[in-house]
């Protein structure tokens, strides 16, 4: 279920070395404010998801790097984000078949997601944290058609 239905997705994601460059092409990604306040309501946060969840695993990173610069590094909040972020780049490293570097990137995302789970189960954040740092590596994913 999409979160924030009103903003466009992709027609496709973007697979570097794949064909042209998103920043190239007109509309891919709208352009979205740095918000302040609670980042799990942001628009941000939940356009990421609505990305990630449609297999646009670059797109999601481009976006949440945006919420992530706006962060104090230190709060459990940035540690999230930046766990989101090399979530995405995994899976997106899978597809471009380097499974080596994917393996190694979700490593890095669990451990950051593990650290922070605790204390961000209790709010909003829109993670199925079982799916996303369960013992179990997902299966890689397929892009979108």
């Amino acid at each position: 279920m999409r979160r924030l239905p009103e903003l466009p997705l992709p027609t496709a994601p973007f697979l570097p070395g794949r064909g042209p460059h998103p920043r190239s092409l007109p509309d891919h990604l709208p352009e979205l404010d740095v918000e302040t306040g609670s980042p799990e309501h942001t628009i941000r946060w939940r356009y990421g998801l609505d990305l990630f969840d449609a297999g646009c695993f670059w797109e999601a990173h481009e976006v949440w790097e945006g919420l992530w610069l706006a962060q104090d590094r230190t709060s459990d909040e940035a540690t999230l984000i930046q766990g989101a972020i090399q979530l995405a780049a995994s899976h997106l490293t899978a597809l471009l078949g380097r499974q080596a570097a994917s393996a190694r990137l979700r490593v890095r995302a669990v451990a950051r997601l593990t650290r922070v789970r605790r204390g961000m189960e209790s709010r909003a954040w829109g993670i199925d944290w079982d799916r996303w740092i369960g013992p179990q590596p997902p299966q890689t994913p397929s892009p979108p058609r």
